[in-house]
């Protein structure tokens, strides 16, 4: 593969009334490397910290809210990034994973789907997507109100970092996961779980195309 994971850091919090998630830098990350940060926060929204994008948010009804953004690492990143609500929270769960040898050109928003309150279950899928260029990779991911998951995924796919926060109305769960894949590509990956996901949410998805040396390649999130 002409890029390859870096590592992935969790961060969470279930103090009542906190207003801001922190999120410790990937070990290893060095400048011009690619940071995915997907945050799910219960019953609040979350602001874009300077330097980061904003690449999607599902409002998942009236529960939680999950945002996915992206950045560039610079010459001098701090050790953590901290990520504010518009109000306060409790309890959050996010995590970033860093990537290399991953020059972004552009960035696409794809899909994103939910599962309706009380209408899911062991299985969270991801939505299709097709891959437009050889050299490819995409991460999926997983989100919901519930905890004690046992999370896995299906195989090719890499769970590459999960974890959960709280318990009953305030319980949030994330997995996230990654897998090659070549041009024309498509289909869905499963993450499943040993508990009911009754309010969880399916994925969103990203686009990125890269040049790596002098082959093109696409990332997808979602």
């Amino acid at each position: 593969m002409p890029y390859s994971f870096i590592h992935a850091q969790l961060g969470s919090d279930d103090t009542a009334g906190h207003s801001e998630l922190t999120v410790a830098k990937p070990n290893g990350t060095v400048e011009n490397d690619v940071m995915i940060a997907i945050i799910a926060v219960d019953k609040d929204q979350v602001n874009t910290p300077s330097g980061w994008t904003l690449r999607d948010t599902i409002a998942h009804d009236s529960s939680y809210d999950i945002v996915t953004l992206t950045k560039l690492a610079g010459a001098s990143e701090p050790a953590d990034y901290t990520f504010t609500f518009v109000a306060t929270s409790s309890a959050s769960i996010g995590a970033i994973l860093a990537y290399r040898d991953l020059l972004t050109s552009f960035w696409d928003a794809i899909a994103s789907t939910k599962a309706p309150a009380g209408g899911g279950g062991v299985t969270t899928t991801c939505p299709p997507v097709t891959v437009a260029l050889n050299l490819s990779l995409v991460v999926r991911f997983m989100t919901t109100n519930r905890t004690s998951m046992a999370v896995t995924v299906e195989s090719p796919a890499t769970l590459r970092v999960s974890g959960e926060i709280g318990s009953g109305a305030t319980a949030l769960t994330i997995a996230v996961a990654d897998e090659p894949k070549s041009a024309g590509a498509s289909g869905t990956i499963d993450f499943t779980s040993t508990n009911n996901t009754s309010d969880a949410a399916g994925s969103i998805s990203l686009k990125v195309h890269l040049i790596v040396g002098r082959s093109q390649a696409v990332v997808v999130t979602g």
